[in-house]
């Protein structure tokens, strides 16, 4: 597969997920280390089959969202709290070490849940902050959660690019490139 776009005259990059839990905060230290744990490895098994770099998706509804976001995460360990954002700057760590510098790490996540509760822009801008700080290369800007109901639809003409001006607030944070996604008509 990598090959193949490669040869198409694109950069193969793979996105790795994993899955989210019911109850993040519930969830037992020792599982919790073993699924961060599993992102390493499989970012080995992408650079060794040819793709480029790889995103970690970190939306709500998946486990590193579910950390990021207080919405949900209220664990009262190191990736509680304050230090919400702790495990997807350790899994980008772990792919560094396991992949090497030059090896790309994006991050695609929620900059705007549209929950009080949740990640407000205020929040990316510092979640952004954090992932940089960890070595992210870029990071995919995303709105909304998918347990919350959407503020725009995409029959309501709200226009193009919806996402723009949040990826706008989010790269005033930092320095590495931001990535606008969602609501491109």
């Amino acid at each position: 597969l990598a090959s193949g776009i490669a040869r198409g005259g694109a950069a193969p990059l793979l996105q790795l997920s994993y899955p989210g839990v019911p109850d993040v905060t519930a969830l037992p230290a020792a599982e919790l280390a073993l699924a961060l744990g599993a992102f390493a490895a499989a970012a080995q098994r992408a650079q060794a089959a040819g793709f480029v770099g790889i995103e970690l998706q970190a939306i709500p509804s998946r486990l590193l969202g579910q950390l990021l976001t207080p919405r949900l995460n209220r664990r009262r360990d190191r990736y509680g709290r304050a230090s919400r954002s702790r495990a997807v700057c350790e899994v980008i760590k772990s792919v560094r070490a396991a992949c090497g510098p030059v090896f790309p790490v994006l991050v695609k996540f929620s900059a705007d849940e549209r929950d009080p509760r949740g990640i407000t822009p205020e929040l990316a801008r510092q979640i952004a902050r954090d992932l940089e700080a960890a070595g992210a290369n870029g990071i995919e800007v995303v709105g909304g959660a998918a347990s919350v109901p959407p503020t725009e639809l995409l029959s309501s003409g709200v226009g193009e690019s919806t996402r723009a001006a949040l990826a706008a607030e989010v790269k005033a944070a930092v320095t590495i490139p931001i990535l606008a996604s969602g609501r491109i008509l």
